[in-house]
């Protein structure tokens, strides 16, 4: 075997073992993002209904980085936008429901009580409210992405074993970007 014989070959394993590390993480990502996408789908606050506020709390503190962090998880609320721990109830079926447990409410102002607020409410559970949910939309863009995603990684390492010089390319590549 000649000199350029050994590095082309050489060039092609290494092109052909990245496209199988690519597929590799391509699907990991892809079955990540699809379980995080069915997760949001899956949202069991499913209905709407105007809820009388009962009681409300002082204003929470702003969201802020966790201890230790230098940037915050949670995302930073509006300007002038505060949090309150509110309890609501609302009838359904001719019964009264009240939430279990205080809700975190998003508003410029404390509600009043005795007004009417839109909450979200979990049909199997009443007492289980909240004000926000997270888009079914994101559920749907992050399955279908994540789909793309591992079937277009897998797609390139099935093209990278069929075509030679793709192979030898991607080694080559992977060489130079190294250097």
């Amino acid at each position: 075997m000649s000199f350029t014989g050994a590095v082309t070959d050489g060039l092609t394993f290494y092109g052909e073992f990245r496209a199988v590390v690519g597929a590799v993480i391509g699907v990991i990502v892809m079955i990540i993002t699809f379980i995080i996408g069915v997760v949001i789908l899956h949202n069991k606050h499913t209905k709407t209904a105007m809820m009388t506020v009962t009681q409300v709390g002082p204003a929470l503190p702003q969201p802020g980085p966790p201890p230790g962090l230098s940037t915050g998880m949670s995302r930073p609320l509006p300007p002038g936008v505060q949090m309150y721990n509110v309890v609501v109830s609302f009838d359904l079926d001719g019964k009264t429901y009240s939430s279990a447990a205080p809700v975190v409410f998003e508003s410029s102002a404390p509600p009043a009580v005795g007004s009417q607020v839109a909450m979200l409410y979990n049909p199997s559970n009443p007492t289980d409210m909240v004000q926000h949910v997270i888009s079914h939309k994101l559920g749907w863009l992050l399955i279908g992405g994540g789909l793309l995603f591992g079937m277009g990684s897998v797609g390139f390492a099935i093209l990278t074993f069929r075509w030679k010089r793709l192979a030898e390319f991607e080694g080559a590549a992977g060489i130079l970007r190294a250097v």
